[in-house]
């Protein structure tokens, strides 16, 4: 049982969709990451993004 993994692509609303979660997804990563690197340090940010 084979599965197309580029049928995502294929349509245009699930296309923009995709790439819109991915990139808000990234800015409030990166919002984050540097916002707990500014309240402490770059290692307590490092743990707190990896574990959690």
């Amino acid at each position: 049982m084979t599965k197309d993994i580029f049928a995502v692509w294929k349509s245009s609303s699930s296309r923009i969709q995709l790439i819109l979660f991915s990139i808000i997804g990234v800015l409030g990563l990166q919002y984050t990451f540097l916002g707990e690197i500014e309240e402490s340090n770059s290692v307590v940010a490092t743990l707190f993004q990896i574990y959690t």
